[in-house]
């Protein structure tokens, strides 16, 4: 069981690789069958790319000192690949309901380039000012507003105001509530929070526990929760070895 465990922990990254890899030029492949595919594909290249950019990463880590320098940005980078994952899950926890919240995904793009744009030309600041001056204002801002206002309508708040995030809920823990992974959730955000906000904890010592100890079995679980989401909800076909893989971290990831 031991050597077996050890053959896996070297596949790791090419495993990884490839599991993504296929995953995403099927899920690309068949992008125009619902937006569900689409908004799925989009955080699924998010994950890889976080994913790729913690592996590259320790590659060029040679020894404990080095590594030690990028553990805090691997655990801010496994945070956002969890969070890209609860929002898949939620868009595809329910089929009848899919494709109205891969639209809202989709759509949200909008709201967010109003809010970038009316944040980065307000006050007196010489960043501001210089975004404000633009050549690029006069054309890109009347579109992003036009966009803004077809689509805010389906994302205020039972208030009437817009929303800050493309889902219902308050917040994402709400939302991992909703589709019963809050205490998954709990543990992700907990192991990452100070290196995110660069609390004592991380900038003293490095993220706290797995996150930090072993950040290559963390964030190839995460990657294969979401292959094997896409599998299960959207059809996805798997090459059995990638499949083999996918369920064998994802189910006994913390044994590596």
């Amino acid at each position: 069981m031991k050597n077996d465990r050890e053959k896996l922990r070297a596949l790791l990254p090419t495993l990884t690789k490839d599991a993504l890899h296929h995953t995403i030029i099927q899920l690309h492949n068949l992008r125009a069958e619902s937006r569900a595919h689409h908004a799925v594909l989009c955080l699924m290249a998010h994950v890889a790319n976080c994913w790729k950019m913690i592996f590259d990463a320790y590659g060029l880590a040679k020894d404990e000192p080095s590594r030690q320098v990028i553990a805090n940005p691997a655990a801010i980078l496994s945070r956002s690949m969890y969070d890209a994952y609860l929002q898949a899950s939620y868009i595809l926890q329910d089929s009848l309901q899919s494709e109205a919240r891969a639209v809202a995904y989709l759509e949200f793009i909008h709201v967010e380039k109003y809010n970038y744009v009316s944040t980065a030309i307000m006050g007196s600041s010489q960043l501001a000012k210089v975004i404000a001056c633009s050549p690029r204002r006069a054309t890109a801002e009347p579109q992003i507003q036009q966009e803004y206002k077809r689509v805010v309508g389906n994302y205020r708040n039972a208030k009437g105001k817009p929303r800050k995030h493309w889902y219902a809920q308050n917040d994402l823990r709400t939302l991992a509530k909703d589709i019963g992974l809050e205490e998954e959730y709990v543990w992700h955000f907990t192991m990452s929070n100070s290196a995110v906000h660069a609390g004592p904890l991380a900038t003293a010592t490095g993220p706290s526990g797995p996150v930090g100890a072993d950040v290559a079995a963390v964030t190839a679980m995460i990657a294969m929760q979401m292959v094997n989401l896409a599998r299960d909800r959207l059809k996805i076909p798997m090459l059995p070895e990638i499949e083999e893989f996918a369920q064998t971290i994802s189910r006994d990831v913390i044994h590596l």
